[in-house]
């Protein structure tokens, strides 16, 4: 039941910080394009998505 609990709370927190982003913050992708730093997480994170999948 604990192991339930975590999952919904994984799903939820993120997911709503996400949408909140989302629907009142989203600027466009021109920022994130800009962002050098928010361009090698994204490379990173679909590099390892890769090797691992």
């Amino acid at each position: 039941m604990i192991l339930l609990i975590i999952a919904l709370f994984g799903l939820v927190v993120p997911n709503g910080f996400f949408l909140y982003w989302l629907l009142y913050e989203y600027d466009g992708l021109a920022n994130v394009a800009q962002n050098k730093l928010a361009l090698a997480f994204i490379m990173d994170a679909f590099l390892a998505m890769g090797l691992l999948a």
